[in-house]
């Protein structure tokens, strides 16, 4: 369970031999799909995620983005059973989309990740897209963007379900 504060960059890779490169020094770590419902609500985000790798099922709350720099936000986290989110995720595609005032969306990426430089850091698939997202303290963020030689490489301050509602209209 984790309460607190996020810090995190997300930033788009656009060459696979870079992305490839941040994997091996990372470690090579596992990769999971993850599947995601969210529902977002007075720019806060309510997420419900099953990783396939590992089995486990995630609640989590996050709040507005305040951050200038880097994605600066409150976020609350909590492992919940996963035949809770295999149940939610049975009723919630039974019903009708008129059925919510607030509309779910749905999505999945793929994630590898490791705890590096004292930071996490994630490296994604979305929709064939690559990002690297590197949460911590803004000291060890940068840090880690400089060893990683992402100066030059375009930021990413949308949220995926942000991207997600652009690629649907």
């Amino acid at each position: 369970m984790s309460n607190g504060k996020e810090v995190e960059v997300k930033i788009e890779i656009d060459r696979e031999k870079k992305f490839e490169q941040i994997y091996e020094m990372i470690g090579r770590p596992d990769w999971t799909l993850q599947r995601n419902y969210i529902f977002a609500f007075s720019g806060n985000i309510l997420r419900l995620r099953y990783e396939d790798r590992t089995g486990k099922a995630y609640l989590t709350f996050k709040g507005k983005d305040i951050g200038e720099t880097f994605n600066c936000r409150e976020e609350k986290e909590s492992d919940i059973p996963a035949e809770l989110f295999r149940s939610i995720a049975r009723s919630l595609s039974k019903r009708p989309i008129q059925e919510f005032s607030n509309q779910p969306h749905y999505y999945e990426k793929s994630r590898a990740q490791a705890n590096y430089g004292n930071c996490v850091v994630c490296l994604d698939n979305f929709f064939g897209t690559y990002y690297c997202e590197i949460e911590g303290d803004e000291k060890s963020i940068k840090k880690l963007i400089r060893k990683f030689g992402l100066e030059d490489f375009p930021r990413e301050k949308r949220s995926y379900l942000k991207m997600l509602m652009e690629k649907q209209k």
